[in-house]
């Protein structure tokens, strides 16, 4: 299912506000094929942030962290909007300004079999690790560690639901670690979490330090790997900003899973230690080589039974009353804005879903660690 929606806004003295449904495909992203070298396209897909030579001294790794994110509501929205000297235009006019929103909505997998998938995901990442070529450190061996133990008592428990960053957006993700981990990147922790953890660093005993501590004890470099699974394809053309108005409002949207992720390899020779309050500390002391997705890796297997219109009597009649007000407003020579909110819900079959993640899944780990172990 692929659609655009599309609003149109007149900047005449009554505001007037066209809405325009149109049927419109994104630009497919190129494919990977499963079956074709992952590093030959590796370049296509993964990008690094030029700290690569700092793999050079890479003998042993360990996985000290694995996050697998299913995305819950994948969320866009677009808005029309004045030009920074629109006031100053002498046009005389007033506008009535939109903002649309389009939300899906993922049903059907439970977070029991989300944390299966997510089991079987970092066990294999840590296989798939080892056959790029880099020695590893079984994580039975790293579990034994009094750092690993201490490493997974500073994060926060999983299962949790992360809100995407950004005021407005609504976006949210499950977030699981392995049965049994916990989840310390502080770029899921938020400012309560985050707080917390300088808490733990004045003593110590934060999870960037125990990550560190780890490290030392098994003379071994740490790889963090984050995946993400997302099911909807959503392309805003954005707000307004600059100098020009923007008269239109598009969100092009259809279902289409694709995988990204974030891989962080943190090396053993730029850790740093020390003695304080009577124990050792350890916290990486230079550059982190970080693989990242430059687009996802999308399947072509179909992972769903139907897709239904979930738009709901509050969203219709919220839409009804902001426009109406709107438009009110603009009579009354004041600039307003009228919001819409569209919602689809993906009735996914587990099976097939856990068919597609994973083959989008390996495709995204085979990539970023064989790019990586290229780069030594």
């Amino acid at each position: 299912m692929l659609t655009k929606k599309n609003i149109a806004l007149s900047t005449a003295i009554a505001g007037c506000i066209s809405l325009v449904g149109c049927a419109s495909a994104p630009k497919a992203p190129p494919a990977f094929d499963p079956n074709a070298s992952a590093l030959a396209q590796a370049a296509t897909f993964i990008a690094d942030n030029g700290k690569t030579k700092a793999l050079k001294d890479i003998k042993r790794v360990v996985v000290t962290g694995c996050n697998v994110l299913f995305a819950e509501n994948s969320a866009a929205s677009a808005a029309t909007g004045d030009g920074m000297f629109a006031m100053h235009s002498g046009a005389g006019s007033s506008r009535v300004d939109s903002t649309v929103s389009v939300i899906y909505t993922l049903k059907g997998v439970s977070d029991a079999q989300q944390q299966k998938m997510a089991n079987e995901i970092c066990a294999g990442a840590e296989t798939r690790l080892r056959a790029a070529g880099f020695e590893v450190v079984p994580t039975a061996e790293a579990l034994k560690a009094d750092a690993f133990k201490a490493l997974l008592a500073a994060g926060k428990q999983s299962p949790f639901n992360f809100k995407s960053p950004g005021k407005n957006n609504k976006t949210t993700y499950n977030i699981f670690a392995p049965t049994g981990y916990t989840v310390y990147d502080q770029r899921y922790l938020g400012t309560v979490g985050g707080l917390g953890q300088a808490f733990k660093a004045a003593a110590g005993n934060s999870a960037v330090q125990m990550e560190g501590l780890l490290m030392k004890q098994l003379n071994a470099s740490a790889v963090s790997i984050n995946v993400m699974v997302d099911f909807a394809q959503l392309q805003s053309d954005g707000k307004q900003s600059g100098w020009s108005g923007k008269n239109s409002a598009n969100v092009s949207h259809g279902v289409a899973l694709g995988i990204t992720g974030l891989i962080d390899i943190k090396p053993l020779d730029q850790l740093k230690c020390w003695k304080r309050f009577g124990k050792e500390e350890c916290m990486l002391n230079g550059v982190t080589p970080t693989f990242v997705s430059k687009l996802p890796v999308t399947t072509n297997e179909k992972f769903y039974s139907d897709i239904t219109n979930a738009t709901t009597t509050g969203d219709k009649v919220a839409a009804g009353f902001t426009k109406t007000l709107a438009t009110l407003s603009a009579l009354s020579g004041t600039n307003s804005r009228s919001f819409e909110t569209t919602r689809y819900q993906v009735n996914a079959q587990p099976a097939a879903f856990e068919k597609a993640t994973n083959q989008g899944v390996n495709g995204f780990l085979d990539m970023a660690f064989i790019y990586a172990k290229s780069k030594q």
